[in-house]
């Protein structure tokens, strides 16, 4: 589209003044706003503290959905604009737009309506054939008040560090023009994924967590599966393919400038999205069932526990998870496999400084792949009706709240341009 930076780059004459207002014009119509927000929900934090269980659930609620569409737009908006457009990528510039002008107007009614009652109830009125229920009750870990207050600041910590560690990856890597590979490309991208899965969770978790009985609207329940079905879809497949660019990086590095170029990045990450949605996400829009329960013993509404709130046999459901589960889930596994066969024979032909490099590059990649692909093919290749809901409950903890937490700090461990433009950044502020 014709985007003002990309537009600049058309000029014969200097644009550094230009440059400089746009900087200027950002910081009063993005900066000031966001700075009010935060002094905004700091004031609303401090008097939601004060007020009793039952109304500072209902608080964190209200105020989650806002939250979560203020991070989605301000961040990739402030992240653009903010960086000199002479020194920014034409195919960055290409691919933050995706983010606020495409994803965002998308995301935006789910998110809402997972936390607006009025919205939710005008939404489902029709639909009561299907659903007999209009409230989930999620039961969550405890009815102890001084476990769940631990629990609260331990989710609270996990979420700020997810939030500061994957939006601290995402500054480093496009306010630093040497980092503008595919390889960080790809990182940006499962950084922004991180950042919904835990935004889709967390806040309305946190306010559960001050509530005697945990609630959830049936249309905002469907809503979170709906996101954490696509995210966990376009996670399985960025993994695999920022297997297969390692492997061209190590296996093929002649080509990789060829086979690895920024137009087939964004290719890649376009068909990621679609393959996930139509894999993942539109068999459960075509499969409707009819609810007999409202309890359900977790902490999100989650697909293997709420199916077994239906009045029928889930066999048949089951089978379709199973399926879709193995082409999303077990082939690009089978994928990253094969391609860190292919590069641990090619780097044990290299010389042992090369091949320290390689394992270094690989190692943070194959533990993220570990942690999150262990848990969730444990978790969807067992039938549903034979699982033990209390595994479901804390098998997605590590893939839902502590692995988008851990994936920025393994990423930065074992990568020295990351860790050298952190202590850069530290020692300059």
């Amino acid at each position: 589209m014709c985007e003002l930076l990309a537009f600049l780059k058309l000029f014969c004459d200097s644009i550094s003044s230009k440059e400089l207002q746009i900087f200027c014009i950002s910081f009063i119509s993005l900066l000031l706003p966001f700075v009010l927000i935060l002094v905004s929900y700091i004031c609303i934090l401090s008097s939601v503290l004060k007020i009793q269980s039952v109304a500072r659930s209902k608080a964190f609620s209200t105020c989650s959905s806002h939250l979560a569409a203020v991070e989605l737009y301000f961040g990739t908006v402030m992240l653009m604009y903010f960086g000199p457009s002479s020194q920014y990528s034409l195919d960055q510039e290409k691919c933050s737009p995706i983010c606020y002008v495409i994803l965002s107007p998308m995301l935006n009614p789910l998110i809402y309506s997972l936390n607006n009652r009025e919205i939710k109830t005008l939404g489902m009125e029709h639909k009561n054939e299907t659903f007999m229920f209009q409230e989930i009750i999620l039961l969550g870990f405890s009815k102890d008040p001084k476990i769940n207050t631990g629990l609260f600041v331990l989710f609270f910590m996990i979420y700020i560090v997810t939030v500061i560690g994957n939006g601290l990856m995402l500054c480093i890597v496009l306010l630093h023009s040497q980092l503008h590979i595919p390889m960080y490309f790809f990182l940006c991208i499962l950084s922004i994924l991180d950042l919904c899965y835990s935004t889709t969770v967390l806040p309305k978790l946190l306010g559960d967590l001050f509530s005697s009985h945990g609630t959830i609207f049936i249309g905002s329940c469907i809503a979170q599966i709906y996101i954490i079905l696509l995210v966990e879809g376009c996670e399985c497949l960025l993994l695999a393919t920022m297997a297969y660019d390692r492997y061209v990086a190590i296996c093929q590095p002649l080509h990789y400038p060829i086979v690895m170029r920024w137009s087939m990045c964004f290719k890649l990450t376009i068909l990621i999205f679609v393959t996930s949605f139509i894999l993942c996400t539109l068999p459960s829009l075509f499969s409707p069932i009819t609810i007999c329960y409202n309890q359900i013993n977790h902490f999100m509404c989650e697909l293997l526990a709420f199916l077994k709130l239906s009045c029928d046999s889930i066999s048949s459901s089951e089978l379709q998870i199973f399926c879709i589960s193995f082409i999303s889930l077990l082939l690009p596994f089978v994928l990253i496999l094969v391609s860190y066969i292919c590069i641990l024979s090619s780097v044990l032909k290299i010389q042992s400084a090369g091949r320290s490099k390689a394992f270094s590059t690989c190692s943070s990649h194959l533990s993220v792949v570990g942690l999150y692909f262990g848990t969730v093919m444990l978790m969807y290749f067992g039938p549903s009706s034979q699982y033990s809901t209390d595994q479901e409950k804390y098998s997605s903890i590590c893939y839902v709240i502590v692995s988008p937490m851990l994936n920025p700090l393994i990423y930065s461990l074992n990568n020295r341009e990351i860790k050298t433009l952190c202590r850069t950044m530290f020692k300059q502020n």
